[in-house]
C-alpha cells in the first residue's frame, strides 16, 4: 500500500511488537563514544537506550543511534543521532503504532515536551508512540555550530562537511532508525515547516516505509522555480504590509522614524551584531503569523523611550560670605 498525505487521523497497520519487547544488544550496552563525531566501530548498527523520565501523563526515553556521516562512505566517520520516545503513561509496553515528528528549520531540534496538553502531541499520544528526532546537526545529535565548524581549516572543507547534513542524509537517518527500532515496520511521519520538505524527500526516496504522511506546513514547489515562488511571495508581502498599516495607521510614522534613526545610528545588540534599518524591517516576516500584526505593533509603539519629566530643582542659595577676620 502506498502512503497517503492527510490532515486527519491516518489509518495504520497494527504494531506487532513494542520496542520494549525487542532484544537489542546495543539497547542497554552503554557503549562509550569517542569525539562528538565518532563512535566505537564495534557498536555500529546498535542503539543505546538512555535515561527515562516521567512527566504528568507521559513517559520519555532517550535513544541514541549511530549513523554514518556519509552514507556513501560507511567506513568513514560516524555521528550520533538522538531520538526521544514519548508514550502515554501506562502504555509503555503497548503495541501502539509509531509516529515520527520532523521539526522545522532547518537547524532546529525537536521540541522538548513540557506538558501533554500541547495540541498535536496530546492528540498523537492517544494513538501513537511518538518519536521526536533531533535531526543531525541539531539538539543532542552530533552538533553543527560555529565552534565545531571552526575546526576545519578552510571554508571549502566546512562546506563539504555541511553537505552531509542535508535532507537526503536526514531521511537516510530516519530509515536507519526505523530499521533498527521498528524491525522494518512502517511508521507515520508528521512534518512541520521544513519537516514538510523532509517528508516530500521521504515520499520520493522510501514511500514503502510510510504508513501515512501528515504535513502541517512546508511544501516545496515541485513544479515551480524558486524565483517564481519568491515573486509570488513578494506580492503577498506587499498585501500584508498594506493590511498592517490599514489596521495601525499610526505605525506609518513610527516605522519611518525608526528606519531613519537606524539608518544613521545602527544600534549594537547583546549578541554582538548591529540592529540596522534593513534588519529591523525583517520584522515583517511575522506578518505571516496569526498574531504577527499585533506583536509587531506593540513592539514598534515602545521603540523610543520617553525622557522622564524631572522636577524643577529648588534654587540653590548663594554661599555665605566669609566671616571678617579679627
Amino acid at each position: 500500500m502506498q502512503p497517503r498525505c492527510t490532515s486527519g487521523s491516518p489509518r495504520h497497520v497494527p504494531r506487532r511488537h513494542s520496542p520494549y519487547d525487542r532484544s537489542n544488544s546495543g539497547a542497554h550496552s552503554g557503549h562509550s563514544t569517542g569525539s562528538a563525531g565518532s563512535v566505537n566501530r564495534q557498536t555500529q548498527g546498535q542503539y543505546r537506550r538512555g535515561e527515562t523520565s516521567y512527566l504528568p501523563g507521559m513517559t520519555l526515553t532517550d535513544l541514541w543511534f549511530d549513523c554514518p556521516l556519509d552514507y556513501n562512505n560507511p567506513k568513514g566517520e560516524w555521528i550520533k543521532v538522538f531520538v526521544r520516545e514519548v508514550v502515554s503513561t501506562g502504555r509503555e509496553r503497548s503495541n501502539q503504532p509509531a509516529l515520527l515528528y520532523l521539526e522545522g528549520g532547518p537547524g532546529f531540534p525537536a521540541p522538548r515536551p513540557v506538558s501533554k496538553s500541547v495540541g498535536w502531541l496530546h492528540r498523537s499520544l492517544e494513538e501513537y508512540r511518538v518519536y521526536l528526532l533531533d535531526e543531525r546537526g541539531t539538539g543532542n545529535s552530533t552538533p553543527v555550530t560555529h565552534e565545531t565548524l571552526s575546526h576545519f581549516p578552510s571554508p571549502q572543507q566546512q562546506a563539504a562537511y555541511l553537505m552531509h547534513f542535508r535532507a537526503d542524509s536526514i531521511i537516510r537517518d530516519c530509515e536507519r532508525i526505523r530499521s533498527i527500532l521498528l524491525n522494518q515496520e512502517r511508521w507515520t511521519v508528521l512534518g512541520q515547516s521544513y519537516g514538510g520538505f523532509l517528508i516530500m524527500r521521504y515520499l520520493s526516496e522510501a514511500p514503502h516505509a510510510l504508513e501515512a504522511a501528515i504535513i502541517t506546513g512546508g511544501l516545496p514547489p515541485l513544479q515551480r522555480s524558486a524565483e517564481e515562488v519568491y515573486r509570488a511571495t513578494f506580492r503577498r508581502v506587499m498585501e500584508r504590509n498594506r493590511r498592517f498599516y490599514e489596521r495601525y495607521p499610526g505605525d506609518v510614522k513610527r516605522v519611518q522614524d525608526i528606519v531613519r534613526h537606524l539608518h544613521y545610528n545602527p544600534t549594537p545588540l547583546p549578541s554582538g551584531g548591529l540592529l540596522t534599518a534593513r534588519r529591523f524591517l525583517q520584522l515583517g516576516m511575522g506578518f505571516g503569523m496569526a498574531s504577527g500584526f499585533e506583536y509587531t505593533h506593540y513592539l514598534i509603539e515602545q521603540a523610543f523611550l520617553t525622557p522622564p519629566v524631572l522636577p524643577t530643582p529648588a534654587p540653590v542659595p548663594p554661599p555665605a560670605a566669609p566671616a571678617p577676620s579679627a
